[in-house]
């Protein structure tokens, strides 16, 4: 999957001769690579005899990955959008979309980037609401049952 994601990635700087930031296919092939990885992590996961650190360690690996995946569905949907994400700021790197999925997931919000569009609202309150109910429900039962077998 990752040869295949290369290969588009290399075709698209062919065809459009752009090597900048992220496009739509790139923030696309991305975005699916990265949903893909917490699925993957969890189902190794709910394999474990135990929790343990790596138990512990893994979830807190997907609650990262989801941070990214939201990163690159900003990104995308800015690239395919017909007005900016963000208000007040017309052309947003990478490095802010990242910021702002962490900012949102963490539910700091600090205020400096807010989304213009109904869209990336209805995304940053999603990406908050998973952000907080993943803490306090997954990384905290696996937390409190640090060291027992599984049932």
């Amino acid at each position: 999957m990752t040869a295949g994601a290369v290969g588009l990635a290399i075709v698209e700087v062919v065809l459009t001769g752009r090597t900048g930031p992220a496009g739509a296919v790139d923030a696309a092939i991305a975005g699916l690579l990265v949903m893909m990885t917490p699925i993957l992590i969890g189902r190794r996961l709910v394999q474990h005899a135990a929790v343990n650190a790596s138990t512990v360690a893994g979830a807190l690996c997907i609650y990262l990955m989801v941070g990214l995946f939201f990163a690159l569905l900003f990104g995308f949907s800015a690239a395919v959008g017909l007005s900016p994400f963000f208000a007040g700021t017309s052309r947003a790197s990478d490095v802010d979309y990242l910021y702002f999925s962490f900012s949102t997931l963490a539910t700091v919000g600090f205020g400096d980037l807010v989304p213009g569009t109904n869209l990336g609202r209805a995304l940053a309150v999603t990406e908050a609401l998973f952000g907080q109910l993943y803490l306090v429900t997954i990384v905290a039962l696996l937390v409190g049952n640090f060291g027992r077998p599984r049932r």
